[in-house]
Order: C-alpha cells, then structure tokens, then sequence
C-alpha cells in the first residue's frame, strides 16, 4: 500500500503522525510525508520521505500571534491560517496523490480531502483529540470548564452557531472556491469537516472517551505509549530528580511562546514550600539550570521523568495528556483554547486530575490546587488504574496501522 499523510500544527500534531507514518513504513508500506517545512529534518531522520506544504515563515507568525491562545480570539487565527494552510498544501497534496491508496490527514488537512475526493482516493481522519469528531450526544467542553450538555436546545444549536458564525464564514472562501472548480460538493461545518466522512482512528482508548452512536466512523484504537520528542536521557536531569523528593513537571508546550507568567508562579511556590519543580521550555537552547527546587530546560524525556514525578502541570495538549495518563501522573490542565479546554474535561470526568480554568490564579491558590490533587487518593487510585489498563493492551500507535491498513484492504 501507498500512503499519502498529511498534517501541520506544532510538535503535539506532527509527533503522532510521524509515529504512525513509521509503523506503516516498517509493516512494509510506502509513506510519503507533507507537512510544514520546520520539521523536515525531523521527518527525514525517521527514514520518512518529506514534501513541504507551508513554510517555517507560516508557523512561526502562527505560533508567536499574540491572539492564538485567546479562547476567543484565538479562532480567528486559526481561521486565517487554516486557509493558509489549504492554499499552500493543495498543490503539493494532489500531485503526491495519484498512485496512493489512501490519504490519512489531520482533520484541519481540508485540502487533504478535498483531493481525496478529486481523485477517488480513500480518506482517513486521524485524530488525537475526541473533539475532532463531531457528535451532537455528547459536545465538547468549552474554555472555562463549561459545559453545553445540559439540554436539547443547546445541543441542537451548538454546531449551527459553530458553523454559521465562528467557522465557515471564514474558512470556506478558498476551499469552496476550490471544490467548485474540481465539480465537488460545496463543503460546510467546517469545524470538523475535515474528518474522514467514512474511516476516523481515534488515539484514545474506548474507556477515556465512549464512541457516540452518531460516530459510525470512528475507531479508537488507545493512546500512543512511546511518542517521544527527546529520546535520550540527561544524566544530570536524572540525578537531581532521583536526589529529593518527586518532583512537579510543567510546561505549556511547544506552541506556547507566553510562560512566563507560569514560571513566575513556580518561583513563588518554591519559596513559600519545600516542592521541586522541573519548567520545561521547549524550544529553548539554552543550558539547562539547576536549583535546589528548579530546573529550567528546553527538553526532557518525559517517559523517563513523568513515572518519577508527582504531578505534571500542563496545557491540556493531546500528546501531554496522553503520556501523562500512560505514565499513571496525576494532571493539573491549564487550558487556553483549541482542543485544550475538551481535553481537561476528559480528564476530569475521568478523575486522572483536574483544571485551572483561571490563567490569572495566584501562586498561593495554585499551591492549594496541586496539594489537593495530590493528596486526593480517588485521583490517585484513578491514575493506577488507567496506567494498568493501558499497559495491558496494545499500543495506540501500533493498533492505529493495523486499522488503518484493515481498512484500506476493504476498499
């Protein structure tokens, strides 16, 4: 089999594609890869064969826009790059096509079904996050913690604001432009439009988030248990994690360029307690710095650190979650916008931790947040019980191949 797959977005997107891509790839499959050039080197390092899409240009104004992490505000940046994103990956996605059996994209990748389409070429969604398959049972949770499940009304009307007001007023212009041209049906509800309307794998387990009865398409397959930026260990990180007591990890991941304000608070919280903390920075190259109570890097693996650790502090991102959730570490989410907010929800309803709904929280308030967290022994004993399961069954990534070439097969 041939495999076009095809995504964009920071380290938290290409990560579980690329792992994807390298299971096909060793299960005898030809992958080609399309992506922002940023991560060429990367790509190519995995033995992968890469094709630009956007440009280091169009991530770099993407992540550093002081609005992308707006709850509100946020969507229209993402707005304005997703049609960035159409207009400079059709090209490129519809002559790597012909000859593919399948394209597999992420679900903003509207040009990846768009040609799929085009040309007669199956199309796969694969997904990290739950809120990338649309379903009116159950609806995603909003920035702030709330939730619109509460009644008929809200679910009826929730997709037609999303779709109507926030989303495809913005998006469709070129994508319809398009599709017009191609003699294909004009595309709305793009929020999640771009999800496969027939084969969607989920990188979840069953029991995280249940399958609705309006996701025919979606297969979870479970968490991936072996995505890893930084594949070697740092012998200094590792003696001073294993010299005290466990440690608390944070970051806000690699598309946040704001925090700051979250490492100011970790200062202020070693000063008023005897808690370690370990601040991740990515992207950052300069040398790591070592304190008593603080460790500032640019990189760590988090799959040897996190089954060390008490808590990891984080934004709610998919792959974040996932491996801390692996790993069995109780989760403080400090959601901002995008998937994150839907994220915390699941991890919440979940027990596996809880959510700082306010980013202005003080260091005093935020002490008492993680110090109930882990004292609580029903999070605790909620964490146990999810890593145990998790160790038990196959790995999302592996299962996530299988799937995709089960179905390709019955084309």
């Amino acid at each position: 089999m041939k495999y076009l797959i095809a995504t964009d977005g920071t380290w938290g997107d290409i990560l579980p594609f690329s792992s994807v891509a390298q299971e096909l790839q060793r299960n005898g499959h030809e992958v080609v890869f399309l992506t922002n050039g940023y991560y060429e080197d990367f790509i190519t390092s995995k033995g992968l064969r890469f094709v630009q899409t956007t440009t280091k240009q169009n991530r770099q104004d993407l992540l550093s826009h002081k609005n992308l992490w707006n709850p509100y505000k946020g969507l229209m940046v993402l707005n304005k790059a997703t049609k960035i994103l159409f207009e400079a990956s059709f090209d490129p996605i519809l002559r790597e096509a012909r000859g593919c059996d399948a394209i597999i994209s992420h679900s903003l990748m509207y040009a990846a079904k768009t040609v799929a389409e085009h040309l007669g070429v199956q199309h796969i969604g694969l997904l990290f996050s739950p809120i990338q398959v649309r379903s009116t049972i159950s609806l995603p949770t909003l920035p702030g913690g709330h939730n619109p499940n509460g009644s008929r009304l809200s679910q009826y009307f929730f997709y037609k604001f999303a779709d109507n007001v926030l989303f495809d007023p913005f998006v469709s212009g070129p994508v319809n432009k398009k599709r017009k041209e191609l003699g294909l049906k004009k595309a709305s509800g793009l929020i999640q439009w771009g999800a496969s309307d027939t084969v969607n794998v989920g990188l979840w387990p069953e029991w995280y988030k249940k399958t609705e009865a309006d996701q025919s398409s979606l297969t979870t397959v479970g968490f991936p248990k072996s995505i890893e930026f930084v594949h070697d260990e740092d012998d200094a990180i590792m003696e001073w994690v294993h010299n005290g007591t466990p440690p608390i990890i944070a970051t806000l991941g690699s598309g946040n360029m704001f925090a700051g304000k979250l490492l100011e608070k970790i200062r202020a919280i070693t000063a008023m307690s005897d808690e370690r903390f370990m601040f991740i920075q990515p992207g950052s190259d300069s040398a790591t710095v070592f304190d008593p109570q603080l460790v500032i890097t640019g990189k760590l693996k988090l799959s040897s650190v996190l089954p060390l650790s008490k808590l990891f502090i984080h934004h709610g991102g998919a792959g974040s979650v996932a491996q801390a959730v692996v790993t069995g570490t109780p989760q403080i989410i400090m959601p901002l916008s995008h998937d994150q907010p839907d994220n915390a929800g699941h991890i919440i309803r979940n027990k596996l931790g809880t959510a700082v709904w306010n980013k202005n929280i003080s260091p005093e308030k935020l002490l008492e947040v993680l110090t109930d967290v882990t004292n609580s022994s029903e999070i605790l004993q909620s964490c146990k019980t999810a890593k145990e399961r998790i160790a038990q069954d196959e790995d999302g990534v592996v299962m996530a191949a299988r799937v995709i070439a089960e179905k390709t097969r019955k084309i």
